[in-house]
């Protein structure tokens, strides 16, 4: 399971990230945090993470969790439904 952040654009990405951060507290700032997880989160635009599954898949990985951490965050559950999900059919 990884910590997945998925938006329709980068600002979309960056407000979801500064949110959690804004829950979790701390100074951290989102984008120096993306750069720094990027290897180790799905974080990104939905052809971004889609790609990252489809590599992942390429080396062998046959089930990926999501870990949605910004639990009132409906929008993101509504768009790894509607595009993410499709993306990788």
């Amino acid at each position: 399971m990884t910590p997945c952040y998925l938006g329709s654009d980068g600002g979309e990405v960056l407000d979801r990230i500064r949110t959690f951060l804004a829950v979790r507290g701390g100074d951290a700032d989102a984008e120096h945090l993306l750069e720094e997880r990027r290897e180790t989160w799905l974080a990104g635009t939905v052809a971004e993470v889609a790609e990252r599954i489809r590599g992942l898949e390429a080396l062998g990985v046959d089930r990926v969790m999501l870990q949605h951490l910004n639990h009132s965050d409906d929008d993101m559950v509504a768009l790894i439904g509607e595009r993410l999900m499709p993306a990788l059919a």
